[in-house]
């Protein structure tokens, strides 16, 4: 590990959305993109695609998802959905058709022959004149398979919201005109030119002893685990997507110059591999 002093990344950042702007939520296994806000009346829908890993939940557990809007001084909680896996499933399926109960939240089993799922998150709420400057969390609740419930994870998700406001057109009556949202994303313009901005920074390794002692992708996990931490903040700023990353290794100044630069070359290529992988970078 001496021979790689330092890992550098550069990183690019767009005022636009797009599926790299994905916010991950539950300790990264849920993403979170293409959410809409449009005030329709006196009513506030709220759409977003929700994607989830494979290993979310286990066969006989279950999450609930659920989207919060907040300010400091207000609250909205949305509606739920409950991600169930197949055994929890069948079990809540038998218990609602023998006591003919029927479930009020919209529930989604977890496929454990895909390795990734989602689904479309579309739900209306009582429009508030103070949503205009709220913040979105998503809060899981877990479910274990004995039926008690485990840790409840809060994210944020969105630092400000873009609320396009429909309550004053005038459509005409004859078309159904809520259903160019299934296919349109309002954004504010923005002018001319795309405002672009950077972030940069430096990752040392020598007299980083937790660091030097890794090799092959724990390193990369912990690499990557560290640029996604420095990014997120960025990125819960709506319409702010991640555009670009460039990655620099720089090899010890000491001993054979040469074979330090070539090895720098290879941990920084193979870190690069990694990178490809990963939601948050595959596409930059």
């Amino acid at each position: 590990m001496k021979l790689l002093q330092s890992a550098f990344f550069l990183l690019a950042f767009c005022g636009t959305v797009s599926a790299a702007s994905a916010q991950t939520v539950y300790g990264g296994q849920i993403y979170v993109n293409s959410e809409n806000f449009t005030r329709q009346g006196d009513l506030l829908r709220v759409r977003m695609k929700v994607s989830y890993d494979s290993s979310v939940v286990g066969s006989c557990e279950s999450l609930t998802f659920t989207p919060v809007l907040k300010t400091d001084s207000a609250v909205s909680v949305l509606s739920s959905v409950v991600i169930n896996g197949r055994e929890r499933e069948r079990d809540a399926h038998r218990t609602e058709v023998l006591s003919d109960n029927r479930r009020n939240m919209p529930i989604v089993v977890k496929d454990s022959h895909a390795a990734k799922r989602y689904f479309i998150y579309d739900t209306t709420v009582p429009y508030k004149d103070w949503m205009q400057e709220c913040r979105m969390y998503v809060e899981s609740e877990e479910l274990n398979c004995t039926g008690h419930r485990g840790h409840v994870y809060e994210d944020l998700v969105l630092k400000n919201i873009y609320l396009h406001d429909m309550s004053n057109d005038n459509p005409d009556p004859n078309v159904h005109y809520y259903n160019l949202m299934d296919y349109v994303q309002f954004l504010q313009p923005q002018g001319s030119d795309i405002d672009k901005f950077h972030r940069s920074g430096e990752i040392p390794i020598f007299g980083n002893k937790s660091l030097a002692k890794l090799s092959g992708s724990r390193f990369n996990r912990t690499v990557f685990n560290t640029i996604a931490s420095d990014v997120k903040s960025e990125l819960q700023r709506y319409g702010t997507s991640l555009v670009g990353l460039r990655i620099n290794g720089y090899g010890a100044p000491i001993g054979n110059y040469r074979r330090n630069e070539s090895e720098a070359m290879e941990r920084s290529l193979d870190l690069k591999k990694y990178l490809m992988k990963q939601k948050l970078t595959n596409r930059n």
